[in-house]
Parts: structure tokens; C-alpha cells; sequence
């Protein structure tokens, strides 16, 4: 079966077995961890700090290490989610049909929702990109294409000696991922996930 919030991909074991614990956790520890999962990924924070682990640990006896497993499986519930760009009633959908008690799956969808444009935009933001490459001058040297090129704008000169049955594959693939980039460009932004 293939899940939206996951990209299109089957659920892995793990994350099925993890998904399992959540209905060992009452409604309100649940959305405890739901918002503080949320606000860590807004923040940019990997784990959580002391106090919001004193918080969900106390009064309930939660294991530190239970809770930090929890932790980043709903973390990583919202992430997948935001990146794929999955509504927040869909998320719900198929948490409840991964078997997550439907209270607990609403309230994730909630808290989803109310954070899905942070969200987004923050992931966005932090995507790794690479510096862009400017071919200055493509010239045949013999038996190799040779392509002068500059990073980012910088004085430094690159030279790249290739095959011309490499070059020719190269100047293809570009081009087809030209395309598709032009394609996606095209398409509408979404801006809130549907409820």
C-alpha cells in the first residue's frame, strides 16, 4: 500500500511498529508530544530540549527513551508529511489505516495543519543546494570536449576534458531535466494542505 504522507511509498516496519506506541499514550501526552515534535522541527532543533522532555515524561512515567523514540517518529510523521505536501485530513486517513487510534491520528492532523506553511517553508529553505556552475566556453581539443566553467560567479576557471559520446549524453540529460524543472515551475503552488 502506498501513502501519501510518505511520498507514494509503502510504510516501512519500523515506522509500523513505532506508529503501534501511540496508543499507550493518553489524548493529552499525545498532543504534548505532537507540539513539541512540531515546534522542534520549526526551530530547527533536532532533539528535544530538558524541559520539554521533564514535561512529557513526567507525570505519566513515560520512559526517557520510549519518549524519545515517540519523538522522532512523530517528527519524522510531520516531515514526511509537509515535504510530500500531503493535506492534513489525508495524513489522518492513513494514519488511522496504519492503525493509529483515530483520536490520536486526528490530533497529529490538527497540529499538522496548524503548522503546515512554517513547515514547509523552513524544509524548503534548508534543502542542501549545490553552488551553480556557468559553462563559460565548450571547445573540441582533439580527441575530448573540453568545458570551461565558472562557480558562482568567481574569477577561478574549471576545465572539464570529456569524450564526445560522454558530452553528447550529458547535453540530453540536461535537457530532459530542463523539462522537467520547466514542468513542475509551471505547476500552482499549494499553499495550505485541504482539511
Amino acid at each position: 500500500m502506498h501513502f501519501r504522507f510518505l511520498n507514494g511509498m509503502d510504510c516501512p516496519d519500523w515506522l509500523l511498529a513505532e506508529m503501534a506506541e501511540f496508543s499507550h499514550l493518553s489524548a493529552l501526552k499525545f498532543k504534548t508530544l505532537c507540539t513539541i515534535a512540531s515546534l522542534s522541527l520549526q526551530e530547527g532543533r533536532k532533539e528535544m530540549n530538558e524541559a520539554e522532555t521533564a514535561k512529557y515524561t513526567g507525570q505519566g512515567g513515560v520512559a526517557k527513551e520510549a519518549a524519545l523514540r515517540l519523538f522522532f517518529t512523530v517528527r519524522l510523521v510531520l516531515e514526511k508529511a509537509a515535504k510530500a505536501g500531503c493535506s492534513s485530513k489525508d495524513l489522518g486517513m492513513e494514519l488511522e489505516q496504519l492503525g493509529v487510534p483515530s483520536e490520536h491520528a486526528n490530533q497529529l492532523s490538527k497540529v499538522y495543519a496548524g503548522c503546515y506553511e512554517k513547515l514547509r517553508a523552513k524544509l524548503l529553505a534548508e534543502a542542501p543546494k549545490e553552488p551553480s556552475l556557468h559553462i563559460d566556453r565548450v571547445y573540441e581539443d582533439g580527441s575530448h570536449v573540453n568545458l570551461e566553467s565558472t562557480v558562482d560567479g568567481k574569477t577561478e576557471k574549471r576545465t572539464l576534458k570529456m569524450a564526445p559520446p560522454l558530452f553528447s549524453f550529458l547535453l540530453t540529460e540536461l535537457d530532459r531535466a530542463a523539462k522537467r524543472i520547466d514542468a513542475y515551475e509551471r505547476q500552482p503552488e499549494k499553499t495550505e494542505p485541504e482539511s
